[in-house]
C-alpha cells in the first residue's frame, strides 16, 4: 500500500518515459477499479502512478491520445519492466498497431477541466438562444440572484 502511494505521489508532477501494453476483448464487461464496465472500445487506461477519474496524455511518437483512468493496472509484477499504463484496445490503436503489443510512450497529466456534460450544454445554448430578429440590449439593472422578480424593478 505504502509502495503504491509513493509510486502515485512521485508520478503526479513528471513525465515519464515508459512502455505501454493494451487489453481488450477479454476483458469485456468486466467490473474495474471505477466500478463501471470495461469496454475495449472506450479510450480509457489502467494505471497505478495515477488517481482514477485522471485524464493523462499518452504519445507514442508523433501520435497523441488522451485517456481516462478507470482501471489499475498493469499487473504489478511488470512494473519492473517500465510498463506505467495499460491502454484500452481502442486508445493503443490510435497510437499504433495492436500487434505490436507493446510500445515506448510518453504519459502526462493532463490539465483538470471539468466538462458540463451534453445536457448542461444544451440547456445552456437554449437559454442564451434568441428568436431570428431579435437585439439584445444590454440590461440597466444589475439583477441579483434570490430577488423576488417585483423587488428587481
Amino acid at each position: 500500500m505504502k509502495l503504491a502511494a509513493l509510486l502515485i505521489l512521485s508520478c503526479l508532477t513528471c513525465d515519464a518515459a515508459d512502455r505501454a501494453s493494451w487489453y481488450g476483448e477479454k476483458h469485456r464487461d468486466l467490473p474495474m477499479a471505477n466500478g463501471q464496465r470495461f469496454n475495449p472500445d472506450r479510450l480509457t487506461a489502467a494505471s497505478w502512478f495515477f488517481p482514477l477519474g485522471t485524464k493523462v496524455v499518452v504519445t507514442h511518437g508523433r501520435r497523441s491520445v488522451v485517456v481516462e483512468i478507470t482501471d489499475r493496472g498493469p499487473a504489478k509484477r511488470l512494473l519492473k519492466e517500465r510498463r506505467k499504463i495499460d491502454l484500452s484496445r481502442a486508445a493503443f490503436a490510435r497510437l499504433a498497431d495492436p500487434d505490436l503489443g507493446l510500445i515506448p510512450v510518453t504519459i502526462k497529466k493532463q490539465a483538470y477541466a471539468p466538462s458540463l456534460g451534453r445536457a448542461a450544454q444544451t440547456r445552456r445554448s437554449e437559454a442564451n438562444r434568441l428568436p431570428p430578429g431579435t437585439i439584445r440590449q444590454p440590461s440597466k439593472h444589475r439583477i441579483l440572484p434570490g430577488l423576488p422578480t417585483a423587488a428587481r424593478g
